[in-house]
C-alpha cells in the first residue's frame, strides 16, 4: 500500500532499500515484489518444510519474463455517465498487478471490473491525475484471456483533449511478480462531439503592462468551482460546475491564474443561439485553460464552424466577428490582439502597445455600462461597502471589484468607480457603453 500510495504522490524514489527489482524505478512492480514475498513466505510458513530457503525475500531479484505478453485498450465511452473503460489481453500469463498513464482526461476515482479479483484486486489512483494501479496484495491474479476482457473503469472529472489515450504503461506484471511484455501506449479513443478551442484574453481590469495581475489567487479569494451559474450566466450543452483540480491555484508565474471566464459557441448563422458552453480559467499571460491549469478548452459540440464568445462576471464580453472552424484539434483564438476581428464596434479597449482587452466596469452584469440612472453600475460599488461611508472598502470575490484586487473601493487611489465613468467617455456622466454581443 505505502509503494501505491508513495508513488500516487511522486515522493517515493529508488534507493536499495525501496528499489526491490533494481531497475532503477520505483513502479507497481516493486509493490508487487514485496506482497509476493509475504504471500510465498506465508504460504511457506504453513506447510512442512525443512529446507530454510526464501528466494522469494531476497532483493534485487525479478526479471522481465520475454514469453508472457499483455495488451490494454480503450472502450465503452459514456459522456453521461463520464466514464471509460479499460480492457486487459492475457493470453500467456496471469496478472497480479499493473500501472499506466492516460492522456484527455482527469481521473475522479477507478473501479475494478475483472470478475475473478473483484475484491481482491486493489484500484488505486489520485483525485484529479492521470496515473491507474491495480495491485493484488494477497495471492491472487487475473485469470488468463485471449480476447480482451474489461479491467478497469475509469470516472472521470474533466475532458482535457477530444482524445482520450493510454499514454503510457509503466508495467504489468504476472503472477510471479515479474514484467511483463507489454503493449497498448497510444491507444486512443476519439471523443464523440467535442471542440477545443485554444483561448486567449486580456480584461481590462487586472492589466497592466502587458500582463495580468493575480491579486485574487494570491489573496486565496478565488472559488474553487465556477461562478457563473450562481451568478445567472445560462450554461449549455454541458458546461456549468467546473471544479478547479487541487494545485492549479498554486501556481504562480505567468500561467498564474487570474479569474474564472465562461466559453460559448454560438451558431454560424445564427449568433444569438448558444450552443454550448464552458467555464474556464484565465491566466495572467493571456492563455485560458481547462480545470488542470494546463490544457486548452473542450466543448461539447459537433465540429464545425463556430462563433466563440467569451464572457466574465464583471467586463463586458467580446465574440469573434465571423465563424471560425473548430473541431478536436486545438484552434487558436488570440483576442489579445486587434488582427482577430470582433462582433460590433468597439467590442474591446484599446489598451495600448497593441493590446486589446475586455471592458471593466460591468457590476450589475446587465451587459452596459452606466454610471448613472436605473441599473447603473456605481450604485452597486457604494452598496457593497456599506452604503453610507465612500470610504470604506470590503474584501473577497465581489461582481464590484471592478480590477479584480481583491478589495471594492469606491474613493482613493485604485477605487472600483472612477473607471465606469472612463470608459463611457469620461465626461457625459449618462452616456453608456453596450456590450458587442447579438
Amino acid at each position: 500500500i505505502e509503494y501505491v500510495t508513495g508513488i500516487l504522490g511522486n515522493d517515493v524514489s529508488a534507493s536499495a532499500c525501496t528499489d526491490l527489482n533494481g531497475d532503477g524505478l520505483i513502479t507497481v512492480t516493486d509493490g508487487a515484489l514485496l506482497a509476493n514475498c509475504y504471500n510465498t513466505q506465508d504460504a511457506h510458513d504453513q506447510s512442512p518444510h525443512v529446507l530454510h530457503y526464501h528466494p522469494w525475500c531476497d532483493y534485487p531479484r525479478g526479471w522481465l519474463s520475454t514469453l508472457d505478453t499483455a495488451w490494454l485498450s480503450l472502450g465503452n465511452f459514456d459522456p453521461v455517465g463520464k466514464t471509460v473503460d479499460i480492457f486487459l489481453k492475457n493470453p500467456n500469463s496471469r496478472v497480479l498487478g499493473y500501472e499506466f498513464d492516460l492522456s484527455g482526461l482527469t481521473i475522479q476515482s477507478v473501479e475494478n471490473l475483472s470478475p475473478n479479483v473483484m475484491n481482491e484486486m486493489a484500484v488505486s489512483s489520485s483525485l484529479g491525475g492521470t496515473k491507474v494501479i491495480g495491485l493484488s496484495y494477497i495471492d491472487s491474479s487475473i485469470v488468463k484471456s485471449s480476447a480482451p476482457m474489461p479491467l478497469c473503469r475509469i470516472h472521470y472529472l474533466t475532458l482535457t483533449d477530444a482524445q482520450i489515450c493510454i499514454a503510457d504503461i509503466a508495467d504489468i506484471v504476472n503472477e510471479d511478480a515479474n514484467n511483463i511484455i507489454h503493449h497498448g501506449t497510444g491507444d486512443c479513443l476519439t471523443v464523440p462531439n467535442t471542440v477545443v478551442v485554444d483561448m486567449k484574453a486580456w480584461l481590462e481590469g487586472p492589466f497592466s503592462a502587458g500582463q495580468m495581475n493575480d491579486a485574487l489567487r494570491a489573496a486565496t479569494l478565488l472559488p474553487a468551482s465556477e461562478p457563473y451559474t450562481g451568478l445567472g450566466f445560462s450554461h449549455v450543452g454541458g458546461g456549468g460546475g467546473e471544479t478547479v483540480l487541487a494545485g492549479v491555484f498554486d501556481v504562480t508565474g505567468p500561467d498564474a491564474v487570474v479569474d474564472w471566464v465562461m466559453v460559448e459557441l454560438r451558431d454560424a448563422n445564427a449568433p444569438a443561439t448558444i450552443v454550448s458552453t464552458r467555464s474556464a480559467l484565465l491566466q495572467r499571460d493571456g492563455d485560458i485553460v481547462g480545470m488542470d491549469g494546463t490544457s486548452p478548452v473542450v466543448l461539447f459540440a459537433t465540429p464545425g464552424n463556430y462563433h466563440v464568445a467569451l464572457r466574465h462576471r464583471n467586463h463586458l464580453g467580446v465574440m469573434t466577428a465571423s465563424a471560425v472552424a473548430l473541431g478536436a484539434t486545438a484552434t487558436t483564438i488570440d483576442l489579445r490582439t486587434a488582427a482577430t476581428p470582433t462582433w460590433g464596434s468597439e467590442a474591446r479597449k484599446d489598451l495600448g502597445g497593441g493590446a486589446m482587452g475586455c471592458w471593466m466596469g460591468n457590476t450589475v452584469q446587465d451587459g452596459q455600462i452606466k454610471y448613472t440612472g436605473s441599473f447603473n453600475d456605481r450604485d452597486p460599488i457604494i452598496s457593497v461597502i456599506g452604503g453610507t461611508a465612500p470610504t470604506n472598502v470590503v474584501i473577497g470575490y465581489y461582481r464590484e471589484d471592478s480590477d479584480l484586487s481583491g478589495i471594492v473601493k469606491y474613493t482613493g487611489s485604485g477605487n472600483d468607480r472612477d473607471p465606469i465613468l472612463n470608459n463611457i467617455g469620461g465626461v457625459v456622466p449618462t452616456n453608456t457603453r453596450t456590450e458587442q454581443l447579438p
